[in-house]
């Protein structure tokens, strides 16, 4: 049985790469960029032992999009719809006690509220915050929806 290098595998499995990596970005900019941080994972791995390499190429290539759309997601924002128009005469002094106030809220949140509401914040998926606290992943849901609801009546 012959072993396939890395190199080759690319050269194989580069129109697939390309395919995939346009359907998960939809841009060719994002998408090019994809297939390049791809191609440089599949150099650095171990040839793959398995005989479905294929697999290991999709593989790959999607846990590269998910890392960099965790990477580049933008933060978890609260939104708080009375705080969305536009302020005439908007100072530091005014955002800061947004800040601090915003802040406040959320320490005096129930700690079975706080904990997966700050998880979330932190980049953290609904299952891994379930795995990391032993707790249901639709509980974990409920649990930041209903922090949010706090949040908003309180501001």
């Amino acid at each position: 049985m012959k072993t396939a290098t890395n190199e080759n595998i690319i050269k194989q499995f580069y129109p697939l790469l390309w395919y995939i990596s346009l359907n998960l970005t939809n841009n060719q900019d994002n998408a090019s960029d994809l297939v390049q941080d791809t191609c440089e994972k599949i150099l650095k791995a171990p040839p793959p032992h398995s005989k479905n390499i294929k697999a290991w190429v999709t593989t790959i290539i999607r846990n590269q999009f998910i890392n960099d759309y965790r990477r580049h997601r933008p933060g978890s924002v609260v939104y708080i719809p009375e705080y969305t128009t536009p302020m005439l005469e908007s100072t530091q002094t005014d955002s800061t006690m947004l800040v601090e106030e915003l802040m406040q809220v959320v320490i005096d949140l129930p700690k079975c509220l706080k904990t997966p509401l700050l998880m979330y914040m932190d980049g953290f998926s609904y299952k891994e915050i379930a795995v990391e606290l032993d707790i249901p992943m639709n509980t974990i849901k409920s649990s930041i929806h209903r922090a949010r609801a706090v949040i908003k009546t309180k501001l």
